[in-house]
């Protein structure tokens, strides 16, 4: 059995958080995107941040590049995001996800499906 690379989790924790959005209620509206406490989910965040940068006139690796920064900021808490070995990690993965071109379409079109919302 191989083992699951930090790709495989990213790619698996946005799945989740897309079947959950999709699986809420109708009629919730934006509102479904923030959490009881009023933090915005992980998916809403991700969005937003690609949207910013899709309207900034960034280019595809740094939507993809916040969108990573987002998803393992919110796995590894916010207190790593400014951490240089952090930084270092974020490139990795984004890189790695670039590296496969099929993976890295479908990433973006995730990417532009969550910034449309």
């Amino acid at each position: 059995m191989q083992p699951v690379s930090i790709l495989d989790q990213v790619v698996i924790q946005l799945r989740r958080q897309l079947e959950a959005r999709d699986r809420r209620p109708a009629g919730t509206g934006p509102a479904a995107s923030a959490s009881p406490s009023g933090a915005v989910s992980l998916p809403g965040a991700v969005g937003a941040a690609s949207a910013a940068v899709q309207e900034a006139g960034g280019d595809a690796y740094g939507i993809g590049r916040i969108a990573v920064e987002q998803m393992l900021g919110a796995e590894f808490g916010p207190e790593v995001v400014n951490d240089a070995e952090f930084q270092q990690v974020v490139d990795q993965v984004t890189g790695m996800l670039r590296a496969d071109s099929a993976l890295w379409d479908e990433f973006m079109a995730v990417l532009d499906t969550l910034a449309r919302r």
